[in-house]
């Protein structure tokens, strides 16, 4: 939590505060700040979306993996009962 002026009455407010406790003034974040938080939002959605991504892309992986073996073995125990 921060402290930001009042811009009615320049007496020190919560930024969290929707409006001055002591003269009723709307009080908002400087923009620098709620466009810091928007790229910080922005950023870690990213993230997790990548995340995400390098999670499917690898249980994919091991399911083709493990499907790949399974045929595998189903071809070789084919060519087994076939005799060859």
């Amino acid at each position: 939590m921060a402290l930001i002026t009042c811009p009615e009455c320049d007496r020190q407010v919560s930024d969290r505060a929707g409006a001055c406790p002591q003269c009723g003034a709307p009080v908002h974040l400087p923009a620098k700040r709620a466009r810091s938080n928007r790229l910080a939002l922005v950023a870690v959605s990213a993230a997790l979306v990548v995340m995400v991504g390098v999670l499917l892309t690898v249980s994919l992986g091991n399911q083709w993996a493990e499907n790949d073996a399974v045929a595998e073995r189903h071809a070789e125990t084919l060519k087994t009962l076939r005799g060859q």
